[in-house]
């Protein structure tokens, strides 16, 4: 199963790395992304999912995930 790497950024700055999550697929990382969110939802902060190379599968910004959760909600 692949493991992604989840950061939490400020400017250029990580404020919060979660490393090696296995999810079975790539879709499955939006509901770590919004317990992040909870956390680390202040304005100006993005959230970064890694896949195994380093490179970055989802990069978005920690209040347009809010809004998209909100969105799904309603």
């Amino acid at each position: 199963m692949p493991s992604y790497d989840f950061e939490v950024w400020q400017g250029d700055s990580a404020l919060h790395r979660v490393t090696g999550v296995e999810l079975e697929r790539l879709g499955h990382a939006w509901s770590h992304i919004r317990k992040l969110t909870k956390r680390y939802g202040a304005p100006g902060r993005r959230i970064a999912v890694r896949d195994e190379q380093g490179d970055i599968a989802i990069l978005v910004g920690a209040q347009t995930a809010k809004r998209l959760f909100a969105e799904r909600a309603a």
